[in-house]
């Protein structure tokens, strides 16, 4: 409760509750994966039991009517703690996300019951090969989910069956693409002169880029160095793929 303050203007103006999917990209020990809220409307509960037949309004069917948090994780690692406090910490948080934004207007008749939300670790998830294509895989789950979110969800679900054709493959080439074409042509041929030149001098992007006024330009810190990667290599990433159990020493960017 009191991390959440730090949070809690976050979403002053959105009411999560109404939300279908809450997508949460997390980072942690250099490493991103992505949890998927779905539904948390349906863990508000009248603390009186209900006296109507539990249709109401709801277009869903009763067995679909229900929050769960998926975990999509192309590094997984069973023994790493932190990562089983993933759904607990995101338990607390749409409990005091409730308690902040909705139980004044729910009053005191409903309350947010936690013990409700399904954690969904669907089998298996695509895992990558290095230790660089995270990020892509973390984009490419949540493009298939909200592009096509799963029809129905079972607490022992099968990612294959979500999505039976998930590849990164071309990834890297299709996001560069969309970089330039947001671009002006001064600025793309800056950062192509700077991407050649990276492995050779310690210069920031701001520093080979058109100087703007300090109103204009906010402050980065320099780029990290990065090794080439499987997407780099274009491989296709459906599944059987195995993992080293710990990090290496040094990682290179």
């Amino acid at each position: 409760a009191e991390n959440y303050k730090g949070v809690r203007t976050w979403t002053k103006n959105v009411d999560i509750f109404n939300a279908d999917y809450i997508v949460v990209p997390i980072i942690e020990d250099i490493h991103w994966y992505l949890a998927i809220i779905t539904f948390p409307r349906y863990s508000i509960v009248n603390r009186l039991p209900e006296t109507t037949n539990g249709k109401g309004n709801d277009a869903l069917p009763k067995r679909l009517r229900k929050t769960c948090i998926i975990l999509l994780d192309s590094l997984a690692d069973a023994t790493d703690i932190k990562r089983k406090l993933t759904v607990p910490v995101l338990k607390e948080y749409l409990v005091c996300e409730y308690e902040d934004k909705r139980k004044l207007k729910d009053g005191n008749t409903k309350y947010f019951a936690k013990e409700l939300i399904e954690k969904i670790v669907p089998f298996p998830v695509p895992q990558q090969r290095n230790y660089t294509d995270c990020g892509l895989f973390l984009l490419k789950f949540a493009e298939c989910f909200l592009l096509k979110p799963p029809s129905f969800i079972t607490r022992n679900d099968s990612f294959r069956r979500w999505y039976p054709n998930f590849t990164i493959r071309g990834m890297r080439r299709a996001i560069l693409a969309k970089l330039k074409s947001s671009c002006d042509e001064e600025a793309w041929q800056a950062y192509e002169e700077y991407s050649r030149n990276r492995d050779i001098n310690n210069k920031s992007v701001e520093d080979i880029l058109p100087k703007q006024s300090a109103h204009s330009r906010s402050s980065s810190p320099l780029p990290r160095r990065r090794t080439l990667s499987t997407g780099d290599c274009d491989v296709d990433c459906n599944g059987r793929f195995g993992r080293r159990r710990s990090l290496p020493s040094r990682l290179s960017y």
